[in-house]
Formats: C-alpha cells, sequence, structure tokens
C-alpha cells in the first residue's frame, strides 16, 4: 500500500473523492476477481483514475469557483492537459485566461498562459503580474518571516489566484475618478483611452485606486504640496508619472502663479 499512499500526498482530496465517488465502481469492476489478489488491479484503477482526472487534487478550489462565476462567465476544466479555462465578463468587458495545474500542486503554484482581454496594457501587467505574485507566496516561503511563526506550509493557490481575476474584472469598470466623479471606463470598451499621453487615459496608483491621467496630474500640481493622499483610502499618492519632489512642484506652480498676475496686470493696463 505504500505506492498507494505516494499517489495522495498531493492532496488529500483524491483520497477522499476515491472513497467516496469511485468506491462502488472499484468494488463491482469486473477485473478484480474473488479470491485472487486484488492490490495491484486496485493500483491500476487509481492510476486510471488520476491520470484521467488530473484536475481532482482542486476539487474544493474548483466547486468554490464555480459558485463565484455567473452570467456569462465560464470555468471550463481541461482534465487531459491539467488547466482551466477562466472566461470572466463584465458588460463590454473581459478577461479570457489558463491556468494550468503543475503535477506536484499544491506544492507548486498554477502558472497562468495565454491571456487574453481588453483591458489596456497598464491593467492587463498590473492584474497578472499581481495574480501571479499571489500564487506564489501560496507556495514560497516569505523572505523575512515574524518572529515564533510558525514553519511555512505550502497552501492551494488557484482559488486566491483566480478570485482575485474575477474581482478585477468586475469591480474596475465601475470605478469612479476621485477628482470629476465619473467613471474612468466608457461603457463602450472600444472607447477605451489607449493613448498613454492622453488626459482620459486611466492610471492606477499605488494604493490601486484608479484616476483619469489628466485628472491625477491636475491635482498633483496644486497645493497643497507634500503627503497628498488618495481621496479614497487615505493612502499617500504615487505614480511612476508623477516624479517631481514636492519642493519642485511648489516652485513650479509659484512661477506659474507670478506669470498668471503679471500678464493679468498687463491686460489691467491696456484696457
Amino acid at each position: 500500500m505504500k505506492l498507494y499512499s505516494m499517489e495522495f500526498k498531493r492532496n488529500s482530496v483524491i483520497a477522499l473523492y476515491l472513497v467516496t465517488k469511485p468506491q462502488k465502481d472499484i468494488v463491482n469492476s469486473s477485473s478484480l476477481p474473488m479470491g485472487k489478489s486484488q492490490i495491484l488491479p486496485l493500483l491500476k484503477f487509481v492510476r486510471k483514475f488520476i491520470d484521467e482526472n488530473s484536475l481532482i487534487c482542486c476539487y474544493d478550489e474548483i466547486n468554490a469557483l464555480k459558485l463565484i462565476v455567473s452570467g456569462k462567465d465560464q470555468l471550463k476544466l481541461k482534465q487531459k492537459s491539467s488547466t482551466v479555462v477562466l472566461k470572466v465578463y463584465n458588460e463590454e468587458y473581459y478577461l479570457i485566461g489558463r491556468v494550468m495545474v503543475p503535477d506536484n500542486y499544491p506544492s507548486s503554484a498554477v502558472d497562468i498562459q495565454q491571456v487574453e482581454t481588453n483591458f489596456t496594457t497598464p491593467f492587463y501587467t498590473h492584474m497578472i503580474a499581481q495574480a501571479k505574485e499571489i500564487a506564489r507566496r501560496c507556495v514560497e516561503a516569505p523572505l523575512n518571516p515574524k518572529p515564533n511563526a510558525a514553519p511555512f506550509v505550502p497552501i492551494p493557490s488557484m482559488e486566491k489566484t483566480l478570485l482575485f481575476l474575477i474581482d478585477c474584472v468586475k469591480r474596475l469598470p465601475f470605478e469612479e475618478c476621485p477628482f470629476c466623479m465619473e467613471k474612468c471606463f466608457p461603457s463602450d470598451a472600444k472607447l477605451l483611452e489607449r493613448d498613454p499621453n492622453s488626459p482620459n487615459h486611466i492610471e492606477r496608483v499605488y494604493c490601486g485606486h484608479v484616476f483619469h491621467q489628466g485628472c491625477l496630474l491636475e491635482f498633483m500640481k496644486q497645493p497643497p504640496f507634500g503627503n497628498k493622499k488618495c481621496a479614497k483610502c487615505g493612502a499617500k499618492l504615487y505614480h511612476f508619472k508623477w516624479s517631481q519632489s514636492d519642493k519642485k512642484a511648489e516652485a513650479r506652480w509659484a512661477q506659474e502663479q507670478a506669470r498668471d498676475r503679471e500678464l493679468q496686470e498687463v491686460s489691467d493696463f491696456l484696457k
């Protein structure tokens, strides 16, 4: 029975599933002749079952995800290739991707591949990078663990990873810009601004909230300077497109104010 136990150390779900659903198949199988050796036929049956149902190690996670997806959303299982195809929709926006489940799951993380979406490149990059980071943290111990922390044990990564992607697709199209209070994402995905230099280009700041680029830059140029915070969560605003120090920003604003006063004085004089 040593070989039998080795097959199940991937996930306790396999052993539980085999004890419940296929039990009758094993007992009633004609390949198990009564009165003769049955261990080898039993192991062959188990081996075949695992080969044909490679995603059984994610059985609980898949069931939990099926309760989340709705409407046009789909969660398709590809047992032969050990992959799950996720299709998530939110009106005009969508994300489709394949999730590869490794042979030694859950000791190794799932891998996201062949992603297709109509979100702009910055959001696509963020969603996939963050999803992979979530999966990595499930299986790799932190570099600086907390004092007296329990020994690290890998945990399943599929559900956490896909829940993040589903949340992004369902939430982002309804996000409002904190400055103009209008939806950042247009109802028609075809009208989504993809020019990174456009004021209507949608930017994501460090805290995770989204803004129109023009609104964000205009806000950063205005006083008070120093420790500007997100209107939604109170976190300090940070974005790679805004690299000016507070002193530089304040000095530039002062120069613009002085120039505007001079132009106003000239205009008043000419009147």
